[in-house]
């Protein structure tokens, strides 16, 4: 019988420019926190970027699936055991 493994999520920005290293936003004991969290980062991306419509609509889309990237950056988030 198989015990049940409490997980937790974290956001790890995955660069990938090899001279920057990985940066990890915080830890969030559900799923919903965790994509609630990764929303507001792709948020941030766009109001800081001159993205057009269709790239903005696609940023929110993929961050409600709990990842994203741009320009160099893949945001994910990541399931651990807590």
């Amino acid at each position: 019988m198989k015990t049940e493994t409490q997980m937790k999520y974290r956001i790890i920005d995955y660069c990938q420019n090899w001279a920057r290293k990985n940066k990890e936003y915080g830890v969030y004991n559900t799923e919903v926190e965790a994509i609630s969290e990764i929303c507001r980062l792709a948020e941030c991306v766009i109001d800081d970027c001159d993205l057009s419509n269709e790239e903005e609509k696609e940023i929110l889309n993929f961050a409600q699936l709990g990842h994203f990237d741009h320009d160099g950056h893949f945001y994910k988030i990541q399931e651990i055991e807590a």
